[in-house]
């Protein structure tokens, strides 16, 4: 990739078989939009002026805010279960962490590891000759966005709930939290 920033749709024009897309960009991602600009000048000086556009909605990340409350509440849950707040993280992301299911050689297993947070190995399957192994492999919480994130929060304190953590451990967090969501 040559270069990822927020824009703000402005307007297209299509004369022909040529399209004309502008955009403004937020403060935000000037730096960036600029960095990306010389990248691809770079690449048309050296001869190479094909290029592939991609176009995602915007999805804003989670907070700053809502990954100190999860780890906050992560580590209330781990301290009640005597147990680690890294664990407590892959158990709350098998729960309600956002997952893809893949099947895949069982070679490309650790490959796997290296991309997703945490990889659950459900099945086996033979395809065209070749073992395959099935997985579902989860998502960490730092690729969430702030909708993603609030359910994975709502999850933790569901869990704590159930546990019987009492609201002296997690009375603020809970008021803190639902002041935020009805903001």
């Amino acid at each position: 990739m040559i270069g990822k920033f927020n824009v703000r749709y402005g307007e297209m024009t299509v004369a022909g078989d040529t399209f004309t897309m502008s955009f403004s960009i937020p403060p935000e991602s000037r730096f960036k939009a600029r960095q990306t600009n010389l990248l691809i000048k770079n690449l048309i000086s050296e001869g190479k002026s094909k290029f592939i556009l991609s176009v995602d909605q915007y999805r804003p990340k989670r907070s700053l805010d809502q990954n100190a409350l999860m780890w906050a509440l992560l580590e209330i849950m781990a301290n009640n279960i005597r147990s680690t707040t890294e664990e407590c993280y892959i158990q709350i992301l098998e729960r309600y962490g956002y997952s893809e299911y893949l099947l895949v050689l069982p070679e490309t297993i650790p490959a796997l590891r290296s991309i997703f947070r945490t990889i659950k190995e459900i099945g086996e399957r033979e395809v065209n000759g070749k073992q395959m192994k099935a997985c579902r492999c989860f998502f960490g919480s730092s690729t969430y966005d702030t909708k993603q994130m609030s359910r994975l929060i709502d999850g933790i304190f569901d869990e704590l709930k159930e546990m019987g953590v009492s609201d002296e451990e997690v009375g603020y967090y809970r008021d803190e939290w639902e002041n935020k969501q009805t903001r």
